[in-house]
């Protein structure tokens, strides 16, 4: 079995078109080509944007839906939609679990990882197509961890057969969760519209701690471009001040960490119930 945090990008790859393969009858050669060239992008290549043909009219087609007030979740469905998740696991979500478990997050605690100690149960809301779930489960090997995502997609069956090899579980609903004491929240709410009743439902999980990475205010497939707040819209940089507020009210400090750009933010529960 790969160590997910130390094996090669490439080597895992690879890997993941063979499961890509043989859960869907995917053109494993697009999403190769796609992977590769989105990888190299969201490193800091801007010159690949150019060439990156079918994930612009992709974001195009997304942003047109919002406009005319019918999102398209679609875009979820297609071969370049697997290819970018695999692109954010290799650049964003693998890159953010070795800082937790680096002693220098949290220095005078060990690291983040450590100071999370041994928790029962770790939930990885929108766990795409189980990479970050499985390297959660390498991380806490005696933690039950559970990953949620859209039942009966492509990517949820990946991550169904992730969950076969890696020994993990995945739900489509929090429902069927009945606590947790870490979630694992990786560009994540800013994919619902009302992410602070969204927030409110995780919270009724009752985590000691969270570990949150939002970006409301970025442009890309998935992301609204306001969102509700009960009954009001408000912008991607208001929604990100509304979620800090509600993580506050609902009795969670947010830890200064060595993280670069303090990401994902490290919130700990302090006690107060959530109103």
């Amino acid at each position: 079995m790969e160590d997910l945090l130390a094996e090669k990008p490439a080597a895992q790859l690879e890997k993941f078109l063979s499961r890509c393969a043989e859960v869907s009858s995917v053109n494993t050669d697009t999403i190769r080509k796609i992977a590769t060239e989105t990888t190299t992008y969201l490193k800091g290549n801007q010159e690949k944007r150019q060439s990156m043909e079918c994930g612009q009219a992709l974001q195009k087609q997304w942003y047109d839906s919002l406009a005319a007030g019918q999102p398209d979740f679609s875009v979820y469905a297609t071969d370049y939609y697997l290819a970018e998740l695999w692109a954010c696991w290799t650049v964003y979500s693998r890159q953010a679990l070795r800082g937790i478990l680096s002693e220098k997050s949290l220095p005078d605690f060990g690291g983040i990882a450590k100071n999370l100690g041994a928790p029962k149960r770790i939930v990885d809301l929108g766990c795409g197509c189980g990479y970050t779930t499985a390297a959660l489960k390498q991380m806490f090997p005696a933690s039950e961890v559970v990953g949620t995502n859209i039942g009966d997609t492509v990517q949820s069956r990946i991550a169904v057969l992730m969950g076969k090899e890696f020994g993990f579980t995945v739900v489509d609903d929090l429902a069927k969760i009945g606590g947790a004491d870490t979630v694992f929240a990786s560009e994540y709410f800013e994919h619902i519209e009302e992410p602070i009743g969204h927030l409110r439902e995780v919270l009724s999980l009752r985590p000691s701690a969270m570990l949150v990475a939002n970006a409301f205010g970025t442009k890309a497939i998935g992301h609204f471009t306001t969102y509700k707040l009960d009954d009001v819209r408000v912008s991607g940089e208001d929604a990100s001040k509304f979620f800090h507020n509600a993580m506050r009210g609902g009795g969670y400090t947010k830890i200064k960490t060595k993280l670069w750009n303090n990401r994902p933010s490290y919130w700990v529960r302090t006690g107060k119930r959530f109103q």
